[in-house]
Parts: structure tokens; C-alpha cells; sequence
């Protein structure tokens, strides 16, 4: 299966209009994720949820007293986060849609400081 695979990446690196088409995909992407940690960074600060900080990246790891119950509590409600220990908590922003961005922070928010 990864022969397919390095002969596609081959094949896109070898010519100049493979390499601009990945590049600005690429560019497009970083663009995408960095729109909706815009939107999700300053709800964090409202809500004052706290997290590590966050230049740039796919993920941003909030720091929670229950993770995995918070990840549960919010599974019930079709948000899913990953719990990464018992006092962290991931949110991946390559695969929130954008729209679903905005009002996130609350729904955490509640979740964890629903004790039920």
C-alpha cells in the first residue's frame, strides 16, 4: 500500500504545477486552521478555560479537571474531543468544520462544570 502512495508523491513533486498545486494547498489549509483558532482562542479566554499556549498547529490542548468525563459529556452532545490524561483535554482543528467553531468553548465550558 505505500508503494501507491510514494508513487503519487513522487509524481505531484516531480513537475513544477504538482508542487504549486500542493503548496497552495497546503497554504490553504494553514489558512483554514488558523481562522478557527481565531475564533476558538478568544471564546477559551471568555470562558476562562486554560490551555497551552498556541502559535500554530492542529491541535489545542486545554487543561480540564476531568478530561475524561468532559469527553464524555460532550460525546453526548456529537462533540468530540480526545482526552489525552486525566487533566487534558484535545481539541483537533483540522477536523472541527469551521461553523462549528464558534460556541464550543461554552459547550466545554458547561461540560465541565456539570457535575451530574
Amino acid at each position: 500500500p505505500n508503494h501507491m502512495g510514494m508513487n503519487t508523491i513522487i509524481e505531484i513533486l516531480s513537475s513544477e504545477s504538482g508542487r504549486k498545486e500542493l503548496v497552495d494547498e497546503i497554504e490553504e489549509c494553514k489558512k483554514i486552521i488558523a481562522k478557527r483558532a481565531d475564533i476558538l482562542l478568544p471564546e477559551l479566554k471568555q470562558y476562562d478555560l486554560k490551555h497551552y499556549p498556541y502559535d500554530k498547529g492542529f491541535f489545542v490542548t486545554l487543561i480540564v479537571d476531568d478530561a475524561y468525563r468532559v469527553s464524555e459529556s460532550l460525546m453526548k452532545q456529537d462533540i468530540y474531543l480526545s482526552p489525552l490524561s486525566e487533566k487534558h483535554l484535545r481539541i483537533a482543528l483540522c477536523s472541527i468544520p469551521t461553523g462549528k467553531i464558534k460556541g464550543l468553548a461554552s459547550h466545554i465550558y458547561s461540560a465541565c462544570h456539570n457535575h451530574h
